[in-house]
């Protein structure tokens, strides 16, 4: 039991580096900055953790709210997941998520023509999140559903869509940091300010949560030295 949770605990985080990868480049990319050689594995999981964490505890406190003030308080949720999901169709649930998966591409292709209309500004950094979060909610059905030998397609292209809203969160972020003063963005992944015509980049220091995962990226690390 507790070697599949660190395994679950590995891959999900893997997967959040790499949505954080996609919004990374995607911001730096916008201010034509190769980040490649300024942020590690570290700051790509933290990234991607770091928008992915705050949207699931906030859905879980409103969901929990929302049971407290329904007449099904009492209900077990997970019992009436189980059941709810044998019930549906299995292609209904792979349908929702294709169109999910369009949606989430509709959306990265609004916003980079967006950048250059400017009709919209904040419009992708604002809602990245929503179409993530919709994701989540389609994606998880089917996975659940599906047969062992199509798990494995269902999960890529749920972590490609959401790596589509990543891209889209990343290059409207961009653009509002363009509008700022000297100080473009300053939290916890990176500092970046402007100094004439030069950006400078400063990676934060990030130790993560994680420690087998930590040891692992500085493995990774010395190999690349």
């Amino acid at each position: 039991m507790k070697r599949a949770l660190l395994y679950l605990i590995s891959v999900a985080c893997v997967i959040a580096g790499l949505w954080g990868f996609a919004y990374e480049f995607a911001y730096f990319r916008f201010l034509d900055f190769d980040v490649s050689q300024k942020l590690g594995l570290e700051h790509y999981i933290f990234s991607g953790l770091s928008n992915i964490i705050p949207m699931l505890v906030i859905a879980i406190l409103l969901s929990l709210l929302v049971k407290f003030f329904s007449k099904d308080v009492l209900r077990d949720d997970m019992k009436h997941f189980k059941d709810e999901m044998v019930k549906s169709n299995p292609m209904l649930q792979v349908t929702g998520a294709r169109i999910a998966f369009v949606l989430s591409l509709a959306f990265l292709l609004f916003v980079l023509i967006d950048t250059k209309l400017g009709l919209f500004e904040g419009i992708g950094y604002r809602n990245f999140w929503l179409i993530t979060f919709l994701n989540m909610q389609v994606f998880v059905g089917a996975i659940y559903l599906s047969p062992t030998h199509s798990k494995a397609a269902i999960l890529v292209a749920f972590v490609v869509a959401v790596s589509f809203c990543f891209i889209a969160g990343g290059v409207d972020h961009a653009r509002q940091s363009m509008k700022e003063g000297i100080v473009l963005r300053d939290d916890a992944v990176v500092h970046v300010e402007r100094k004439g015509a030069t950006l400078v980049i400063t990676p934060k220091s990030i130790d993560l949560p994680f420690p087998p995962l930590q040891r692992a990226v500085n493995w990774l690390r010395s190999k690349k030295v």
